[in-house]
């Protein structure tokens, strides 16, 4: 008769307490993890504005393939910034006594379609050309100043297509408590500038106005612009100024920018290569800094 031998199960501790950790031990592993947080936190951070400062740069980049395709279609002609009255000191510039020297924003035209006397070059609407050369909402904007484009104006000024309600329809972003007809945009953009204004006078600016311009004018840059005397990022209306510098150092003054020049490059440039070049207002209130390496009259001055 074939028999079953018998299994003995030897007893292995269940049920009985397991030592935990000394508190010696849980404060080790917690000093451990806050020494790695704050090696790991720091580093990552940077990575983060690393891959920002990419983004931009891309971003510039494409604005410059934007304005040349435009500018091949249209005889020479780029997109220009916002014309504003020139100073009484000034007023031969342009016949209509107007000049485009506001490089934070574009118009959407000068005038509406049918206004007697309007100049084919009042009647541009701007936005719309950048819009269909692929230049539109944040690719205006640097990552780091999301909701830096916008348009400004009311239901009284707004010219046909531009008025608040239609945009909003569109999902465009409008400040409607101002009596300006502008798209406030997320760089500095030079765009057809005629002159540079600040506390040493008046100067020719080298800025791009046609296909002609040279290739190491600066066509755009990151906003770096001082408001008022205030610290950086203060000043009268904060959200026009808000997240500038978009690239700050630990202290909060600028690290730098992204510059794009007129030949399609963009390079990253340290703040303290820059010059206080433009304030379109002319008095220090608006002080506009960015760098190129031709400076024309501003630097013999």
């Amino acid at each position: 008769m074939r028999t079953r031998a018998a299994v003995t199960i030897k007893s292995v501790g269940w049920g009985r307490p397991r030592p935990g950790f000394t508190l010696i031990e849980v404060l080790v592993v917690v000093a451990i993890i806050a020494l790695l947080v704050s090696i790991l936190l720091p580093s990552m951070a940077r990575a983060r504005e690393m891959a920002r400062r990419a983004i931009c740069a891309s971003r510039l980049h494409n604005m410059g393939v934007s304005v040349h395709e435009y500018s091949h279609d249209n005889k020479g002609k780029i997109i220009e910034c916002r014309a504003a009255a020139l100073s009484s000191e000034n007023p031969s510039k342009d016949p209509d006594g107007y000049a485009a020297s506001i490089q934070v924003c574009i118009n959407p035209r000068r005038a509406a379609p049918g206004t007697a006397g309007a100049k084919p070059e009042d009647l541009v609407d701007w936005q719309g050309v950048a819009k269909r050369y692929h230049l539109d909402r944040e690719l205006w904007e640097c990552p780091n100043r999301p909701g830096a484009f916008f348009y400004e104006g009311n239901a009284s000024i707004g010219i046909q297509g531009y008025d608040n309600v239609s945009l909003r329809s569109k999902g465009y972003k409008v400040r409607d408590d101002d009596n300006f007809n502008q798209w406030m945009l997320g760089y500095q953009y030079f765009g057809g500038m005629v002159e540079w204004k600040n506390e040493r006078g008046a100067f020719k600016s080298r800025s791009p106005r046609d296909a002609n311009s040279k290739p190491q004018w600066a066509l755009a840059a990151d906003s770096l612009i001082k408001v008022d005397g205030q610290p950086w990022g203060g000043g009268i209306d904060r959200d026009r100024w808000e997240n500038i510098p978009p690239h700050p150092a630990a202290s909060g003054e600028p690290d730098g920018g992204n510059i794009l020049t007129f030949d399609g490059a963009v390079s990253w440039v340290r703040f303290g290569r820059m010059r206080y070049i433009h304030d379109w207002q002319g008095n220090g209130t608006r002080k506009s800094y960015w760098y190129q390496s031709d400076l024309g009259d501003f630097a013999r001055r």
